[in-house]
This record gives C-alpha cells, sequence and structure tokens, in this order.
C-alpha cells in the first residue's frame, strides 16, 4: 500500500560474511528483510509488485539435503509460499533471469543502490533486458530508483501491542542474560564463558 502503483520494491537478505577459510561468522538477517518476511537464511531476495497477480515474490535457496545436513533445515520455494505466505517463490539461482519479465509494468524501483556492487550488476543486467523486451511490448521499465529505507523505516516506527509484547519480552531476556553472566564473572573466568551464558 505504501508504495503504490507505479512502485516496485526489491530488497536483498545480509550476505554470509566469512570469517576464515571455510567458517563464517554466524548468521544474521537483514532486518527490513525479516521485518518485511520473517526469514532468516541467507541468499533471499523479496520483490513486492503492487496490482500484480503475484505482489509479493520471494528467491530463495533451494532444498539440499546435503547441504541441510551442515547448515541446518532450508525451506525452499515451497516453504516460502507454504510457510511465509509468498505469492510466488523461485530458487535464487534464477534470479537473474526471471527479475527482467517481473521488473516490467513499474515506473520506480525501490532499491539499494551501492550495498554490494555484484548485486548492483545484476540488477542493471536484468533492467536492460527488460528494457529490450519493453521495447517490444510497450510495457514500463523501472527508470528512477528510491532507497526503500525512506519506506520502510518509516512503516518500523509504528508497533502493534503486540509487537511491543515481544520487544518487552526480549527485552526481559536480554537483561537476565547479562545479570546471568556478571554473576559469574570473575578472574579466569573466559570470555567464551560468558558469552555461552548470554546465547
Amino acid at each position: 500500500d505504501a508504495l503504490g502503483d507505479d512502485d516496485a520494491a526489491l530488497l536483498f537478505g545480509a550476505p554470509h560474511v566469512v570469517r576464515n577459510g571455510d567458517a563464517e561468522f554466524k548468521y544474521r538477517p537483514d532486518s527490513d528483510v525479516f521485518y518485511l518476511s520473517g526469514w532468516e537464511d541467507p541468499e533471499v531476495v523479496l520483490l513486492f509488485r503492487p496490482g500484480s497477480e503475484q505482489p509479493f515474490v520471494m528467491f530463495v535457496q533451494p532444498k539440499d539435503p546435503a547441504m541441510e545436513i551442515w547448515t541446518g533445515r532450508r525451506w525452499g520455494p515451497d516453504g516460502a509460499v507454504d510457510r511465509f505466505g509468498v505469492d510466488a517463490a523461485y530458487p535464487y539461482a534464477e534470479l537473474a533471469t526471471r527479475l527482467p519479465d517481473l521488473l516490467q509494468g513499474y515506473r520506480n524501483l525501490h532499491y539499494r543502490f551501492a550495498d554490494d556492487a555484484d548485486r548492483d550488476q545484476l540488477l542493471i543486467g536484468a533492467l536492460k533486458s527488460a528494457r529490450r523486451k519493453a521495447r517490444r511490448n510497450g510495457m514500463a521499465v523501472p527508470d528512477a530508483f528510491i532507497d526503500p529505507s525512506r519506506t520502510l523505516h518509516e512503516l518500523r516506527l509504528v508497533k502493534s501491542a503486540e509487537e511491543i509484547e515481544i520487544l518487552q519480552k526480549a527485552s526481559d531476556i536480554t537483561a537476565s542474560a547479562h545479570s546471568a553472566a556478571m554473576a559469574i564473572t570473575q578472574g579466569g573466568v573466559h570470555e567464551y564463558a560468558l558469552e555461552s551464558i548470554i546465547d
């Protein structure tokens, strides 16, 4: 509703951050992506297209039993539809090929440029392809870009009673965790022991 009929929004999830070798830091989802979808896994893209037959589209990691042994269960595209209420979901690897068609019909795109050069290049390639198709079919293609945080952060300021209750519960748990860690703090106690109590 906040976008309007001429505007689409494209949001990427946070990337994995490699610590060293093949070890990664604990994954933290992008706050805006999590707010809009509840999705906590990496390799995710949200696309909002007001007025279309499929206004909420996600690109997600596919199911992969071998990888899930190491990284945990993946919902996959079917899980995105069944559990997260999206209108359509596709494997993350299909983003570049599907995006040109999905962007047609919109004049403005809410997208945060300059966060990630590879994502910017993917979008630029998709827009070039969409423009070629638009010359044949006469549909609009985004030619104006707006940082989505402008709209999103205004929306996120407003909290329902349920959200306030959840925030209070999270604050209470955090305070208890810090108090428990402070209670065992003394000479010889390692930082990882305190971290484990807080976690």
